[in-house]
């Protein structure tokens, strides 16, 4: 009898052994993102363990433009991307069932925007005074397609210059610096910390921070996935949604920790991660956000009309 008791309980330790740690296994993501400020939400996650305390392993990726993640997303080599919902629409133009898991940046709202970060810098040499300057020249951005491009030619379009005057290239953000001093481009449209970077170097001045009297709540960044995996993943897709905006409340409660977070993953000299720019994030995804993409890349040509944007928001 007593043998059967001790068999009993012991059965009973090791169920609830299996289902405590069934309950905190954690779910291994490879996240791909770009060298930019824009993702700090993610390394505040990774640093400060709040993937892990929501059961994500995650292990970051540094890709140099936005454009490479959508394939890497699909192919597998990363679970989840941090893309641009312009490179995420281009995306799903080329028939990549992506969806978005999580928000990112958004534009903040104008009554409090100090400068949001971005804009057009300018070679040495460049006298701009205006956007009619621009027609001919040549403008690195990064990414053809990608949502500051995009935002960028919104931004022409507004002030009565037609994008196609203006001869635009590929350039990563971190050779923009090095591609203005040595007046390969006239123009580079860049972000932080190498907005701040290049300033600092004095090889570009700012021309126009384009971005400083649009709507608010402009979407600029999401993390993507497939489809696929979000469904077969859909506990672990929220968690990690919930981590990032852990992340973000960490980041507005400690924003010069936070600044050394994201310069200690970037690589980044102390005296840019002290004047670099926190971004306002936003943590889920509304379908009218995306489609405000949808409708702006249409209209420039990249991508075929999309009439329901929202379908491709996880919930």
């Amino acid at each position: 009898m007593l043998g059967s008791i001790r068999k009993v309980i012991a059965a009973t330790l090791f169920l609830a052994a299996f289902a405590s740690g069934a309950a905190h296994a954690q779910t291994k993501i490879a996240l791909g993102v770009t060298s930019a400020a824009s993702w700090s939400t993610a390394f505040i996650a990774a640093d400060q363990g709040f993937f892990a305390k929501h059961n994500i392993d995650a292990a970051i990726t540094i890709l140099a433009l936005n454009p490479q993640i959508p394939a890497a997303i699909q192919s597998g080599s990363l679970q989840i991307g941090g893309i641009t919902p312009a490179g995420m629409m281009q995306a799903i133009d080329g028939d990549l069932d992506l969806v978005a898991v999580a928000g990112g940046i958004v534009t903040a709202n104008k009554a409090t925007r100090q400068g949001t970060g971005t804009g057009l810098l300018v070679r040495a040499g460049f006298d701009f005074k205006s956007a009619q300057d621009l027609v001919g020249k040549k403008i690195g951005v990064p990414g053809i397609g990608s949502g500051l491009d995009v935002q960028f030619r919104l931004w022409l379009k507004a002030q009565g210059v037609d994008h196609r005057k203006v001869s635009f290239v590929e350039l990563a953000f971190p050779q923009q610096s090095d591609a203005l001093k040595a007046g390969i481009v006239d123009g580079a449209v860049s972000i932080d910390p190498f907005l701040t970077r290049t300033l600092d170097a004095k090889t570009g001045t700012l021309a126009v921070d384009f971005l400083q009297t649009g709507d608010d709540g402009i979407l600029n960044g999401v993390y993507a996935a497939t489809r696929q995996w979000a469904e077969a993943n859909a506990q672990a897709a929220r968690d990690f949604r919930q981590a990032l905006a852990d992340g973000y409340d960490f980041q507005i409660a400690h924003p010069d920790e936070a600044r050394a977070i994201v310069g200690k993953f970037l690589k980044l000299p102390p005296q840019v991660v002290a004047t670099m720019t926190l971004f306002t994030m936003e943590r889920d995804v509304r379908g009218a956000q995306l489609q405000y993409w949808a409708d702006a890349m249409a209209d420039q040509g990249w991508i075929k009309k999309i009439a329901d944007a929202s379908k491709f928001v996880f919930h």
